[in-house]
């Protein structure tokens, strides 16, 4: 599990509020388990609550979700749900990433054709 930190701003936070945000934060586990660790920042102002996420992840990448309602528990249900889409995105992109680093090296470890089409040809020659 990875850690998890909460802050307040202009407002305070229930331990309730603590307990739900931790037990939506591990859910996110299931859509990437490379997350370093979470930020969760609580604003409110005027009537508005305002929750943002920060999640780090490998790679030195940060996602960001941002939302705001009247109820602050709705606030971090929204975006949580920003950040499941996020995170799905970033596990689709280091999967093709993955893909095309193995298909390059397949190429790469290819040995040249028996019938000489490549003979005296080297790799800087080719287009």
């Amino acid at each position: 599990m990875f850690p998890v930190r909460i802050t307040a701003r202009h407002t305070k936070i229930t331990d309730e509020f603590k307990e739900y945000a931790r037990q939506k934060m591990e859910k996110l586990d299931k859509y990437l388990d490379r997350i370093k660790h979470v930020e969760i920042i609580l604003d409110h102002t005027r009537n508005q609550f305002e929750a943002e996420i920060i999640i780090s992840v490998v790679r030195g990448k940060k996602l960001v979700g941002k939302s705001s309602d009247l109820n602050y528990f709705t606030a971090l249900d929204i975006t949580v749900d920003k950040m499941e889409k996020q995170l799905t995105k970033f596990k689709e992109l280091l999967k093709k990433s993955k893909t095309k680093y193995l298909y390059l090296a397949d190429i790469a470890g290819t040995p040249e054709p028996e019938d000489g089409r490549y003979a005296g040809l080297d790799q800087d020659d080719w287009y």
